[in-house]
């Protein structure tokens, strides 16, 4: 470290060794400083060593921060006269959850620390400590080769006392194992790493999509058929109530700082509602199968019946129109009247719906699709009206012109009938038709504002469940979720175009806006009778995208579960060849640790050499799992990435070092672990060659043996097989398991007792490291 010179400091430079630092003066008559480095408590010696620094100067002072291998910060100060330095202070600053490769100290009082193992961090001085500190830790220098000077032990903290954390940049450094499956069930890969080191480890799981946060659930007394919210008045900053249709009933919920039941909203409670919108600035309407409802508040309530013998079975609208689908296969479309408020029938057109739009056609999930355009920037009704009748392999789109008469202006044959609708507004008045079939294909068809003439066509594949289709809001932005077994956001882009982006929820099956004051930009999801209030992490992840269409992070996004130790292996629990049940097994272990004293906030280094935390979890990243987690042995600090299943703590002298799953030959139909366990390993990789620890008996090795269970889901241990070394490469091999031993390799299949050693090719390669 150079030293400031000139009015600012006496120059020279300090140098950090192995356990020391010392002054060198930039005078050869200076004499070397010398001083022990502070090391934590329990140390048998001291071997601290330093990896990274910073210095903070300012007008009359300095100071230097260092940081050791374990993430010790220590201040040191000189007490110096000109150029002539007589005093060298080390002292035990705080300690950060890894070390930093690098660090700066900014004038402004804020302290960076880029590390090589876990995230970066970004703090802020709450202090600079003093002599009085009670966790110890100072050192004073003496002149090289004397006296030993005043050397003192620390007690590390758990969390930094004198550096408060504003900003934290996620790091995945460094990735030790890695794996891809389908591992939530979404008909996407995922990405599962191991990473980190000690307990700054993690379980990540990499996945495509916007990342979402859950921010209230409630559980409904049956499952919805339909999910609305609405406003009071067009110019409300937030949403007044949430709309849920049933079956039989409809319930209506204020929005608050709480969401409550009403029941004097004016909308029929023993109906089942199809749509509920505000129309004009303050009409609420609500559509059900026997009518329209038109409330507004300080007037009478206006009603609309269909013929007799007819029921309305399908709605859509926009701010000023609604059209509804009769079960006689008829149309009926109706504008608002902006002077009396009503709401006038302006056209209807028979037998639209060739095979009907009645009950009937819900057995196989046929029925009538409507989607209105929204109007464009000064026009006061949207153009398009598109159709499908739900069972023909095709759907229609509708001009709307100035009289309010429909015009056919368009035919779409399709690949599959249509499952649902939706028609979103990119840039200022480009329309784009979106059509969900139920075969899983979502289709985008470009419009002509003029003619209404299909101009772009495009096709994707989403699943083989239908596709449904809800328009949704998003930070300012108009977009629209596609429902199939997993969610996908379809927002705009520059210059007219859209993208398909996945988002990263619980299943949902029908969503649609929300806004209120504690949730601002969120949205409303049903899934059987769970009805969930979500928000986007960074709603303006939609906006960024809308704008800038190269942006590969926005669509991009990392859950973790913290891991007590460091994950020396990542296994994917499945047999070959067959589908993902999102199990995963991680094997960590840390030396110098305690099984009894880890995870977040505790301190590896504080037992002796041979001593180990090791432990072999199982871990399901299914999101059944996940929202079901209860009933697994889950930590505290899990969060909704993976959710523990079950955790084999092995004894301090055991170390858990390769591991890998196989299916028997003899056995098809079971799924096995086998993991190999070090016993009495010492590694002592900091004290220069000469000062190495030897252990006292030479290390062996196990390979153990363990059985999946299906109810629960448990890892069973089903026999263990001694080595005479320990094992640090396993793989499968053709339903037998191939071992590399010290230079052996060694092929072993299953026993009643014991794996059975088949063949063994012995000095073949170097000590096997990997496998």
């Amino acid at each position: 470290c150079s030293v400031p010179g000139g009015g600012d400091g006496p120059s020279g430079a300090l140098v950090c060794s192995l356990g020391k630092i010392c002054y060198h003066g930039i005078s050869k008559e200076h004499p070397v400083l010398e001083a022990i480095l502070p090391h934590r408590q329990g140390d048998p010696k001291n071997n601290t060593m330093i990896v990274s620094h910073a210095l903070h100067k300012q007008r009359g002072m300095f100071f230097f921060l260092l940081c050791t291998e374990r993430g010790d910060l220590l201040k040191v100060e000189l007490n110096w006269s000109e150029e002539t330095v007589s005093e060298v202070r080390v002292k035990y600053l705080d300690t950060l959850p890894y070390a930093a490769s690098a660090m700066c100290v900014l004038r402004t009082g804020f302290l960076f620390a880029a590390s090589e193992f876990g995230n970066h961090r970004f703090y802020q001085f709450q202090g600079v400590g003093d002599d009085n500190d009670p966790a110890g830790g100072l050192s004073i220098s003496t002149v090289a080769n004397g006296d030993t000077g005043k050397r003192l032990q620390f007690v590390p903290r758990g969390t930094p006392e004198n550096l408060l954390v504003m900003d934290t940049l996620k790091s995945l450094a460094p990735m030790l194992a890695l794996q891809t499956d389908d591992f939530c069930g979404e008909s996407e890969t995922q990405i599962a790493v191991a990473c980190g080191r000690g307990t700054a480890s993690s379980l990540n799981l990499l996945r495509r999509g916007f990342a979402v946060q859950e921010m209230a659930v409630s559980e409904l007394p049956a499952s919805p058929i339909a999910v609305f919210t609405i406003k009071e008045n067009r110019t409300d900053e937030y949403d007044q109530y949430i709309v849920v249709g049933f079956q039989n009933a409809t319930l209506v919920l204020r929005i608050g700082e709480t969401v409550e039941e009403v029941t004097e909203s004016g909308f029929l409670g023993d109906v089942a509602t199809i749509l509920a919108v505000l129309l004009g600035d303050d009409a609420i309407v609500q559509v059900h199968a026997n009518g329209i409802r038109l409330v507004r508040r300080n007037s009478a309530v206006m009603e609309w019946k269909p013929p007799a013998g007819t029921e309305i079975t399908a709605a859509t609208s926009n701010p000023i129109q609604i059209a509804i689908a009769l079960s006689s296969g008829d149309l009926v479309y109706f504008e608002l009247d902006s002077e009396s408020g009503n709401l006038d029938e302006v056209e209807k057109l028979d037998g639209v719906f060739s095979s009907g739009g009645g009950s009937e056609q819900s057995t196989d999930g046929a029925r009538p699709c409507l989607a209105f355009s929204r109007p464009a920037v000064g026009r006061s009704r949207g153009l398009f009206l598109a159709i499908s009748d739900g069972a023909s392999n095709t759907a229609r789109l509708l001009a709307i012109q100035s009289d309010g008469s429909l015009q056919s202006a368009a035919v779409q044959a399709l690949p599959g009938p249509v499952s649902s609708l939706a028609m979103l507004l990119v840039g200022s008045d480009q329309p784009v038709l979106l059509v969900g079939l139920q075969n899983g294909i979502l289709l985008r068809l470009k419009l002509d504002v003029m003619s209404g003439q299909i101009t772009d066509k495009r096709t994707r594949f989403l699943s083989p469940r239908p596709v449904r289709l809800h328009r949704v809001n998003v930070a300012g932005v108009e977009t629209c979720f596609a429902l199939s077994t997993s969610v996908w956001v379809l927002h705009p882009q520059s210059w007219g175009r859209t993208t398909l982006s996945p988002l990263c929820s619980f299943a949902v099956d029908m969503a649609t806006s929300f806004c209120s004051e504690q949730v601002p930009e969120g949205f409303v999801t049903v899934h059987k009778s769970a009805l969930r209030i979500l928000s986007l992490e960074d709603p303006e992840m939609i906006g960024q995208a809308a704008l800038d269409d190269a942006a590969p992070g926005a669509v991009f996004n990392t859950t973790q579960m913290p891991l007590p130790c460091t994950p020396r292996r990542l296994l994917n629990m499945k047999a070959p060849e067959s589908p993902s049940s999102g199990l995963v097994v991680t094997i960590e272990s840390d030396q110098r640790t305690s099984k009894h004293a880890v995870g977040p906030g505790a301190h590896t280094g504080s037992m002796p050499l041979g001593k180990w935390a090791s432990t072999i979890r199982l871990a399901s990243m299914n999101r059944n799992d996940i929202e079901n987690s209860s009933e697994g042995v889950q930590d505290e600090d899990e969060s909704p990435s993976a959710v523990t299943l079950d955790k084999i703590e092995l004894e301090d002298n055991e170390c858990a070092l390769a591991g890998c799953v196989v299916t028997f030959n003899d056995r098809p139909g079971e799924l096995f672990l086998c993991v190999s366990v070090a016993k009495h390993l010492l590694i002592d990789s900091t004290s220069p060659p000469d000062r190495r620890i030897k252990p006292e008996k030479p290390a062996t090795g196990e390979l153990r043996l363990y059985v999946l269970n299906q109810e629960p889901r448990k890892l069973n241990l089903v026999h263990v097989t001694s080595i005479e070394k320990p094992c640090v490469a396993l793989e499968t091999f053709h339903g037998r398991i191939l071992a590399g031993i010290g230079d052996s390799l060694r092929l072993y299949e299953l026993g009643k007792k014991r794996l059975l050693k088949k063949t063994e090719y012995k000095g073949a390669v170097p000590t096997l490291v990997s496998g």
